[in-house]
């Protein structure tokens, strides 16, 4: 007999990550959705290929969203777009690194990982994504 093991998310969704903007919350939610889903699969001691799967589409996902935000932030000229890529870009380069190094059989995702994950994120969302809300809102985006 198999029983339920359950894991408590390591980022629940919380209201202060909505930015107003449809689109962007729901690919939020889905950040959200892939982290805890990355986290459980380390806590039930999943496979290296599941882990490595996981963690391929959030990167993949977070990749689009980051396109998908700059876009429009681009479109609307938001002063501060550039140090907004810099931060995307160096999530995608400490989360590809972590990858390249997980591959290669150089570590393991745990518990560091996933906390930094979840405070990138909470950290990323309540206040860099924050900062562009009022100006998106200026815009009737918001």
């Amino acid at each position: 007999m198999r029983v339920a093991v359950q894991v408590q998310e390591i980022l629940p969704w919380k209201q202060e990550f909505s930015v107003g903007v449809a689109t962007f919350d729901g690919q939020h939610r889905e950040l959200v959705r892939l982290i805890n889903e990355l986290h459980e699969d380390m806590a039930l001691g999943r496979s290296a290929e599941i882990l490595d799967y996981v963690l391929a589409r959030l990167i993949k996902y977070a990749r689009e969203h980051f396109r998908a935000e700059e876009s429009v932030l681009h479109a609307h000229a938001y002063p501060r777009l550039q140090v907004h890529k810099a931060e995307h870009m160096k999530f995608i380069h400490s989360v590809v690194s972590f990858q390249k190094d997980f591959l290669a059989g150089r570590s393991k995702p745990t518990i560091e990982l996933m906390i930094f994950l979840r405070d990138w994120f909470s950290n990323h969302t309540q206040g860099t994504d924050q900062s562009y809300v009022p100006f998106l809102k200026k815009r009737g985006l918001a």
